[in-house]
């Protein structure tokens, strides 16, 4: 673990480019995801230099100016992975893009690791590089060689989606009304109607309740809630903590949630559901709502919007941050990409949706094809990566490791952290995380510090 003492100080001064001639770039950054991916790798390590600070990841003439540079993929220790990314901060060698290698930026003291663990000397990991590198890396003669950087990049890289379809234009909520008002916040409840209707009249009636801090900062924070929450008071523990933090929050139910469930049905039982086309048309209704949503939050005074989800709210709010620039930054709390893996993991929230599908002849390739229009990392790209923070946790069995991962690398590698709980222990760490959230909103947002 020496080595590791030595990038736990290094790190976020070399990968923000202080004391070097260099500094990253989101096209680095994803040059370097795209070469990890091709690989797949546990690190990817590429020269910053031959690439311009300017270029535009989801750009494809940024991808042509990229030289075709020849790569290869061997083993290294964990002790010659820190050896170069010293010698990138020291500038006696070339400035590194990496990917794989997680840190903390906020906290500067805090440990490196790869992937989900932390680095150590002794280990051996799969390094994917620039043929330039493979010698300080100590590949050998083992290395295989891979496509060239540019071929990789223009196969694994992927421009942002187009805009989505506009809805209809804004029109006074059907209803307005003050639920409380004190000191330091008000409560208010609007009701807008759907702008993508699925006919159940409970569900096209959507309840946005803000929460409306007496001295605001400005911004705006959607909060979209977890799947089966039978109310909403971990949405509303959210939203009152991030006003005390100075944002206008507000609370939407994704379809069939809460009051928008008809009669007689669970809230979330519709959201998702063996039911596919039913689940296609809920999750997509949420999408089409939380951008609704966002014009009214405008609309209310908001000049900057953010999006925070928990869990299935989390897969609904990285798909709306990843398609709407509107919202400038997002925090996607246990939640990932591969929707239909998750599924097909059966856990005790999906074994019976599983079972409902396989004995309907639903095979795994299928659903993946069904629902990977409604998968967030079909969506997110490293093109929006500085905006975006996610929280895994480390023995979630609902929403896997794995599953976030899959996310993570689809935005490029943004801020991750990782806490030692299950999706449902996680609920221990919320206070905290909800103040990183509020800090990574101002940061991103460029608000002015909570006073």
């Amino acid at each position: 673990m020496a080595r590791a003492a030595i990038l736990l100080l290094l790190a976020p001064q070399l990968l923000r480019g202080e004391g070097s001639d260099h500094a990253p770039t989101p096209l680095g950054k994803a040059v370097a995801v795209a070469l990890r991916r091709e690989a797949r790798a546990d690190v990817a390590l590429i020269p910053g230099s031959i690439l311009a600070r300017d270029a535009d990841p989801s750009d494809p003439d940024s991808l042509a100016a990229l030289p075709a540079e020849a790569c290869v993929v061997g083993e290294a220790t964990g002790a010659a992975i820190s050896r170069a990314v010293e010698a990138s901060r020291s500038r006696a060698g070339p400035y590194l893009q990496t990917s794989g290698l997680l840190h903390d930026e906020v906290v500067p003291d805090s440990e490196v690791s790869v992937g989900r663990f932390l680095l150590e000397d002794s280990r051996v990991y799969s390094v994917a590089c620039t043929a330039s590198l493979a010698e300080s890396l100590a590949l050998g003669t083992g290395a295989l060689a891979l496509r060239d950087l540019r071929a990789i990049a223009a196969r694994l890289l992927h421009a942002p989606p187009p805009p989505p379809p506009p809805i209809p234009p804004v029109s006074e909520p059907i209803e307005r009304g003050t639920l409380a008002s004190g000191s330091r916040l008000t409560v208010e409840r609007l009701l807008f109607p759907s702008p993508r209707p699925s006919g159940v009249p409970e569900n096209d009636r959507v309840p946005l309740t803000l929460y409306r801090p007496n001295r605001g900062n400005g911004a705006a924070a959607l909060i979209l809630p977890i799947w089966k929450g039978k109310e909403d008071l971990i949405e509303e523990t959210i939203a009152r903590r991030l006003a005390e933090e100075g944002f206008l929050a507000a609370v939407m139910p994704l379809a069939y949630q809460f009051e928008r469930a008809p009669a007689g049905v669970r809230s979330g039982d519709w959201t998702l559901s063996a039911d596919l086309p039913r689940t296609r048309a809920a999750l997509s209704q949420s999408v089409e709502d939380a951008r609704r949503a966002a014009d009214l939050l405008l609309r209310e005074g908001a000049t900057e919007l953010g999006v925070l989800g928990i869990s299935l709210g989390g897969h609904v709010a990285s798909a709306v941050y990843s398609t709407d620039p509107r919202f400038g930054a997002g925090a996607f709390l246990l939640a990932g990409g591969d929707v239909a893996g998750t599924i097909w993991r059966a856990s005790r929230e999906t074994a019976a949706i599983k079972a409902a599908l396989v004995g309907a002849g639903v095979t795994r390739e299928a659903l993946g094809e069904t629902l990977r229009p409604l998968d967030p990392a079909t969506y997110a790209t490293p093109a929006r990566r500085e905006g975006a923070f996610l929280v895994g946790g480390l023995f979630d069995r609902i929403v896997p490791p794995e599953s976030v991962e899959a996310l993570w690398s689809a935005y490029g590698e943004p801020r991750l952290r990782w806490i030692p709980a299950n999706h449902y222990s996680g609920i221990l760490f919320l206070p905290g995380l909800l103040g990183d959230v509020a800090e990574h909103f101002r940061r991103v947002l460029d608000l002015p510090p909570n006073r």
